[in-house]
């Protein structure tokens, strides 16, 4: 195994800790249940800062055969016999591994499973590897082992619980999918994963790097995610990761782009944030009909209230140009208004370039206009400049 394989692999094991970790403080039925990340183990379930659970995780790409003589076994029990002074007498101890327990073998025989756990079997056939075994890896663990005596031995193997066959990294996010379905829209159940997953790993960063003790309990996991449900609700319209880095142009044979000639408008800053604003709103509002057609009929409404807000201002700066007949001050009166509203597509949708692209993307289609004159200017000919008033 070359020396970076053997770090990538190190490393899908510490993901493999956190992502299984959500996992099993999300599945666990005690709401009071606090969940520690590398405290006395690679996960420990606590209440009050005393482990209840210690729990080991052992991830691979490619499972094999939990062995009697496994390297895995045998530094997880390591781990453990180091950790005895601070177990309580109901403390668990839990290796959950993604390699399979061949049949009547000591990970076998400590399984939860009663018909076939046999921890006193178990015990006995770890010490005759204890004894046996010349393998320099697992040495330290197989002598600390032998120092046991049998009392303590066999209490301490009677707490060990064996969970073979888990699911590797790439399912696990399945199991945690499972447990927000009831909760969760099925077309938002991934984005409502994918910001779980960043909450959590962002819990788990702070509790690593804190001094402080730092647990996180199933209640907060809770209020994550119905914060997250609520989030992504029916008034929710999610903005696409990569909206903000979409390139554009000024295509100065636009309708659009026209319309703002007409107001004799060339600053080349106005110019981009209007050609920023259309592409943007355009390609947002594309992705969401794709994903949901139904919006269809919901974003032609929300077309049909921006066209009726333009058109009050509009009459109100036509009765204005009997006073002022400068038709390009006017316009540009209006278009300041109109980009300077506050009307969301919805509620909690209130990016500012949905409104001002959707008004953009009217204009372009000659819905709506700024010149008093923009329909007869640009409709059915082509824009001249020596047709401005």
């Amino acid at each position: 195994m070359t020396e970076s394989h053997q770090a990538s692999q190190q490393m899908l094991g510490y993901l493999y800790q956190v992502v299984y970790a959500l996992y099993l403080i999300i599945s666990c039925e005690d709401n009071n249940d606090q969940i520690g990340i590398e405290r006395f183990d690679d996960v420990s379930f606590e209440k009050n800062g005393t482990p209840k659970e210690l729990i080991q995780l052992k991830h691979h790409v490619i499972p094999g055969k939990l062995t009697d003589s496994s390297i895995d076994l045998w530094r997880t029990l390591k781990v453990w016999m180091d950790s005895r002074d601070i177990l309580e007498n109901d403390t668990k101890l839990l290796l959950i591994t993604t390699a399979s327990a061949p049949e009547g073998s000591v990970a076998y025989l400590l399984k939860a499973n009663e018909q076939i756990r046999d921890y006193q079997s178990a015990y006995y056939k770890l010490m005759e590897v204890a004894k046996k075994s010349k393998n320099k890896a697992i040495l330290n663990a197989c002598n600390t082992f032998k120092k046991l005596d049998q009392s303590e031995g066999l209490k301490f193997v009677k707490r060990i619980i064996v969970l073979d066959g888990a699911t590797d990294i790439t399912d696990t996010d399945s199991k945690i999918k499972s447990y927000l379905e009831i909760a969760v829209k099925p077309k938002y159940e991934d984005e409502v994963l994918t910001d779980l997953k960043g909450w959590w790993f962002q819990q788990c960063v702070l509790g690593l790097c804190s001094s402080d003790l730092k647990l996180i309990s199933k209640i907060e996991v809770t209020s994550e995610i119905r914060r997250l449900v609520k989030k992504y609700d029916i008034d929710y319209l999610p903005i696409a990761s990569d909206i903000y880095s979409l390139k554009y142009a000024v295509k100065k044979d636009s309708t659009y782009v026209k319309q703002l000639g007409l107001l004799k408008i060339n600053d080349e800053e106005i110019l981009e944030s209007a050609a920023s604003d259309y592409v943007r709103a355009d390609t947002q509002r594309s992705k969401w009909i794709r994903e949901d057609p139904s919006l269809v009929n919901e974003f032609d409404e929300y077309d049909r209230n921006l066209i009726d807000r333009w058109h009050h201002l509009f009459i109100t700066m036509k009765m204005e140009l009997a006073e002022d007949p400068d038709k390009i001050k006017a316009g540009r009166r209006l278009y300041g208004k109109i980009m300077n509203q506050d009307f969301p597509i919805r509620a909690d949708r209130r990016d500012h370039f949905i409104m001002c692209g959707s008004y953009q993307k009217l204009s372009d289609n000659l819905k709506i206009g700024w010149h008093k004159d923009y329909h007869k200017l640009l409709k059915g000919s082509e824009y001249r400049n020596e047709k401005m008033e």
